[in-house]
């Protein structure tokens, strides 16, 4: 993740992604894509109940991922509120606002994306694929249940059909809930879900 070297100035209304040196637009964007989004976002209803969960993951306000794959490192996030957690048939699921990350979407203990930084990784392994072939009219996604991958997917005009197939329908359901600007692409009419 590229949380330390890219600033998102984000609101519901999609504005631009920055870097802090140039302050240059450096996200990937048609202008029908835009619109597109602009016309389907919808920010959830904060309720006061939601401020009552808890998880183990987060003490003194501060979402924390230390794991033994990453020696000597660990990801810390401030918590605004937690907004949903449950134990889906497959894993932990947890999203969280941050304080400076927007939603975050956790499996397992471990961050998959949040609001600020998710087009690095979506877009990148979106459109290389995408671009390095002639024609994608068939696309398939394994996972991806978060809907980000497919959102830049079907950014491309040639795509005639996109599959999204990912084992955990609560992180699709929760991603429709909670994260509107990366499950946007589910709403796409080329779209279909297994």
């Amino acid at each position: 993740m590229l949380l330390n070297l890219v600033k998102a100035v984000t609101s519901w209304n999609i504005r631009y992604t920055y870097t802090r040196a140039t302050r240059l637009p450096v996200s990937f964007h048609s202008q029908r894509s835009l619109s597109f989004l602009r016309n389907h976002l919808t920010r959830p209803p904060a309720a006061a109940a939601m401020a009552e969960i808890t998880h183990p993951t987060i003490k003194d306000g501060w979402f924390r991922e230390i794991s033994d794959m990453w020696p000597g490192q660990a990801m810390t996030l401030k918590v605004n509120q937690i907004i949903h957690h449950e134990k889906s048939k497959y894993q932990d699921v947890l999203i969280f606002e941050s304080s400076d990350y927007g939603m975050v979407l956790v499996l397992d203990n471990v961050i998959q994306c949040t609001e600020r930084d998710e087009f690095s990784y979506q877009e990148m392994i979106c459109h290389l694929g995408m671009f390095a072939h002639p024609n994608p009219k068939k696309v398939l996604v394994i996972g991806g249940g978060d809907g980000g991958v497919l959102r830049e997917i079907v950014k491309h005009e040639s795509v005639e059909e996109a599959v999204l197939c990912d084992i955990d329908e609560a992180v699709i359901r929760l991603s429709k809930k909670y994260l509107p600007g990366m499950s946007v692409g589910f709403q796409h009419p080329n779209v279909k879900v297994h």
